[in-house]
């Protein structure tokens, strides 16, 4: 369970494990995490169906790396701090400071499962056999994080609308019409710009806008619904970068900074010039006036904390 934080005044969103038993420190909390994960771990790998953990066995082991780690109190809880020029939205530093704190929980997981290999009598090839979703989950958390905060889109939401369609699938399944129905459609989720189809292990994902539309398909096990969630959040992410990088086209209306200008934006329209060119290749071309004032700000912000450092160092 995450317990988050908010504090408006400092615009700053912590998330943190928390435990049922009032006197466990942040480390006794991150030690249960750890071996409840290990145990997850193992019982779902079919290569560790042979293998056997006992408490005995594992809770010093996760003990003794924790305390020979020496991790700072900082580190069992992560931040989302809202920069001064944006406006602060609670649901988005929920979001941001929860999957910061998966990667730090993945990224340890998958540090103790590996320091098992030298202090448990079991084949090699099985921890690694583990280790490898762990890593899978850091780095598709860290993609996550990245597209988040380049694009402001949060995943889970869409995710979770997924979800919401299987279960509407599922407790329709008794009415016939429903299932004949759903036999003879492709299972798919539209909302706001974009449709998702999971069919025949594949989960494809058309976004559209108004010069067209743009598709990605990942392949994924879809009798595993994590699978097909994490096939689902690659998918999304490829489309919208292939969209984005497709923008502008001829003609098409967009804004960058100019601080000549009282609004700190000027409007252009695309004609693929060597201006408009390395306007984008700065990434200063935008498609709302917003997006380019806010960058505006923050290059005046930058600018004006440099001379205040020169100053003072004079």
């Amino acid at each position: 369970m995450i317990k988050y934080i908010v504090n408006e005044e400092d615009r700053t969103v912590t998330a943190k494990f928390i435990s049922n038993k009032d006197k466990d420190t942040d480390r006794d909390i991150w030690l249960e995490y750890i071996v409840d994960g290990i145990y997850k771990a193992v019982a779902e790998t079919k290569e560790c169906s042979n293998v056997f953990l006992t408490d005995k066995v594992v809770y010093p082991r996760v003990k003794k790396f924790l305390e020979r780690a020496k991790l700072s109190n900082e580190f069992y809880c992560s931040i989302a701090k809202c920069n001064k020029i944006d406006t602060f939205d609670v649901t988005k530093g929920k979001y941001l400071a929860k999957k910061r704190l998966l990667k730090k929980y993945y990224k340890i997981l998958n540090d103790v499962l590996l320091s098992l290999v030298y202090d448990i009598n079991i084949p090699t090839s099985i921890p690694f056999k583990v280790c490898e979703d762990s890593v899978k989950k850091v780095n598709d958390i860290l993609d996550e994080i990245h597209f988040f905060k380049k694009y402001g889109i949060m995943l889970d939401d869409y995710i979770a609308k997924v979800q919401e369609k299987e279960a509407l699938s599922k407790n329709n399944m008794n009415n016939n019409n429903y299932a004949q129905k759903q036999e003879k459609e492709k299972k798919q989720l539209v909302f706001d710009s974009i449709k998702i189809e999971v069919k025949d292990s594949v989960v494809k994902v058309t976004v559209y806008d108004e010069y067209g539309e743009y598709v990605s398909e990942v392949t994924c096990d879809d009798s595993d619904l994590d699978s097909v969630i994490r096939a689902t959040k690659k998918a999304i992410i490829h489309v919208v970068e292939n969209m984005k990088g497709s923008w502008p086209k001829y003609n098409s209306l967009y804004y960058t900074p100019h601080f000549t200008n009282s609004d700190l934006v000027r409007a252009r329209n695309w004609i693929d010039c060597t201006f408009d060119r390395n306007l984008k290749k700065n990434n200063l071309v935008f498609r709302t006036k917003e997006e380019a004032v806010a960058v505006a700000k923050k290059m005046l912000e930058t600018i004006s904390a440099q001379k205040r450092g020169q100053r003072n160092g004079q």
